[in-house]
């Protein structure tokens, strides 16, 4: 058990909210519970805060980052860019029964209202727009987005309008790419970002999280 898994364990939990913004990370604690030496928890804490899930604070050490409103609106802007370029450079790459699948089964989940199975759908479904370009770097770039995306998941309210909502702009995306029509697939995401985005920033403030930093 060394750098690499501990990372993703210590990540993973700042994601899913098991360790809360602005929690002390104690490198001692992190030793003993991982039955490790310092220096592979050293190793995984400098990446996690390379990556800004957690920072140094004099006379502190390590907390976790916090997730603030301006993050928020800088991690939707770059996927407003960003997702649509991927969409266009994998349109060649999209496979009809595999885009007839995301589409049977989304409409099976939205019968049921199986928000939760949405959710996780709703995750797939996006990987899948981008895995299909075949490029490295683009999978990689969307897949630290993604992660940050599925951090505010967990601090703001689930609703189930929204999900519903959610899966209705992936079906329509879906009908846009097998009718082999770009333009309309691109708008249709475009507008699926920006509701999200609304959705995350509208329901962050509920939380009582501080908005002005």
């Amino acid at each position: 058990m060394k750098k690499n898994y501990i990372y993703q364990e210590i990540k993973n939990k700042i994601i899913t909210g098991k360790l809360v913004q602005g929690r002390s990370i104690n490198e001692k604690e992190l030793s003993e519970f991982y039955k490790v030496s310092r220096t592979p928890i050293r190793e995984a804490l400098n990446i996690l805060e390379m990556e800004e899930w957690i920072k140094s604070v004099p006379r502190k050490g390590f907390v976790v980052s916090d997730m603030t409103f301006s993050n928020i609106k800088d991690l939707f802007q770059i996927r407003y860019e960003l997702e649509p370029l991927f969409l266009k450079m994998a349109y060649n790459f999209f496979e009809k029964e595999e885009l007839l699948e995301f589409k049977n089964r989304t409409l099976s989940l939205m019968k049921k209202e199986d928000c939760e199975a949405l959710r996780i759908l709703d995750d797939e479904f996006h990987n899948y727009l981008i895995e299909s370009t075949y490029n490295n770097f683009a999978i990689k770039t969307m897949e630290s987005i993604n992660e940050h995306v599925r951090r505010t998941r967990y601090l703001t309210f689930e609703d189930k309008r929204e999900t519903l909502e959610s899966a209705e702009d992936h079906l329509n995306i879906i009908e846009s790419l097998l009718e082999k029509n770009l333009e309309k697939a691109d708008k249709y995401l475009r507008n699926h970002i920006d509701k999200s985005q609304l959705y995350f920033l509208r329901n962050f403030r509920f939380k009582g999280i501080d908005v002005s930093k």
